[in-house]
């Protein structure tokens, strides 16, 4: 039983991390930077990893209360609750960010995706584990494709939300720009709150892949669109 739980654990770790870590290596692909913005870019990895400790066992212990409260309503528990953990996964990003080092700068963008994919190998890296420990939830085909598309949406969503929070650092916009991330965790946290209580529930994990695609292709079109832009601060602050 304890080596069980070891390899579980284990698994979970490789799972959440080797996911994580590669979507960032991948994001960077190409990219030449400076040691000093290298240093910047993998140091917010670690920060984000940490963070994630406290983000994932509070996002846990919120939802887990809520559905064990007596007579409690999921769907406008589950509402009112969901904008405040979005709070939880966007305004540390912010803080992070907006600082001298990082305003008006290009690394800003790395350094923010950096940040919510190390948040990001954390919570999948819990919620792995908590599911693989889960009984009868290797036994049928539901439980392992519900974790794939979790650990998938998860990734996406995360990618997403730092790249958007790293370009409105680097290139200060409208307030819009800012609720839109608040908007899409908040939606995100509503419907993967359902798969938390339980797995059973499964269905959820598809849509919150929809959403993340969704909100990723946004960022893709807001990035292409400051592409120019973004390569001349990079002449500017790389050179």
């Amino acid at each position: 039983m304890r080596f069980m739980a070891q390899f579980e654990l284990f698994a979970a770790f490789i799972i959440g991390f080797l996911s994580s870590y590669g979507l960032l290596l991948f994001t960077a692909r190409g990219k030449e930077f400076p040691p000093a913005v290298e240093r910047d870019v993998f140091l917010s990895f670690a920060i984000g990893a940490a963070l994630g400790v406290g983000t994932a066992v509070l996002r846990l212990a919120a939802v887990s209360s809520v559905a064990t409260g007596a007579g409690a309503n999921l769907s406008t528990t589950f509402l009112i609750l969901s904008p405040m953990l979005a709070t939880l996964d966007v305004m540390p990003i912010y803080l992070y960010l907006n600082r001298k080092p990082f305003s008006g700068r290009p690394q800003a963008f790395y350094v923010s995706i950096s940040l919510a994919l190390g948040v990001a190998a954390m919570e999948i890296t819990l919620k792995v584990f908590r599911n693989l420990s889960a009984e009868g939830f290797l036994s049928s085909y539901p439980g392992p494709l519900s974790l794939a598309l979790f650990v998938l949406s998860s990734l996406l969503i995360r990618a997403a939300l730092g790249g958007d929070v790293g370009l409105s650092i680097t290139f200060p916009s409208s307030a819009r720009a800012y609720v839109r991330p608040m908007l899409f965790m908040t939606i995100f946290n509503f419907l993967i709150a359902f798969y938390q209580v339980d797995w059973n529930l499964w269905p959820m994990t598809a849509i919150t892949l929809v959403l993340s695609l969704i909100y990723l292709q946004r960022i893709g079109v807001r990035l292409s669109k400051l592409r120019r832009k973004m390569r001349l601060l990079e002449k500017k602050h790389y050179a």
